[in-house]
C-alpha cells in the first residue's frame, strides 16, 4: 500500500511569478491557480492496488470536495478527530480551510 500526503492550496501569482499578497476579502485570500504539494498540474502514476491518501486543505478561503474520477467508492478511515472506529464507505469527502487532514483508502 502506498501512503501519500496531499496538500491543496489556491494561490495567485504576480506577473513576475512571485506569490501575490494582499487583496484579501472577508473570507481570506482568494487565488486563481491550484497548487498540489506546491506544484501546478501535478501527476502521480499509482502502481499499487490500495493507496492511502492524507488530504490537507491549505487554502485560506476555499473548500474542496474530493472524489475519484470514475465515482467509485472508497473507505474513509480517519478525520480531523483521528482514526474512525471502522472504515466508512464514501464517494466523496469535503475539506474546508483549517480542517485537519483526512485519510482514505481506495
Amino acid at each position: 500500500m502506498d501512503d501519500i500526503s496531499i496538500a491543496v492550496q489556491y494561490v495567485r501569482f504576480q506577473p513576475d511569478g512571485s506569490f501575490a499578497t494582499g487583496d484579501d476579502d472577508f473570507t481570506g485570500r482568494l487565488g486563481d491557480r491550484l497548487l498540489v504539494d506546491g506544484t501546478l498540474g501535478p501527476y502521480l502514476d499509482v502502481t499499487t492496488d490500495v493507496v492511502r491518501l492524507r488530504l490537507l486543505d491549505a487554502s485560506p478561503a476555499r473548500s474542496y470536495r474530493f472524489a475519484l474520477a470514475d465515482d467509485r467508492p472508497f473507505s474513509l478511515i480517519a478525520s480531523d478527530g483521528g482514526l474512525l472506529a471502522k472504515p466508512v464507505s464514501s464517494r466523496s469527502v469535503q475539506l474546508s480551510p483549517g480542517s485537519a487532514p483526512r485519510s482514505w483508502c481506495g
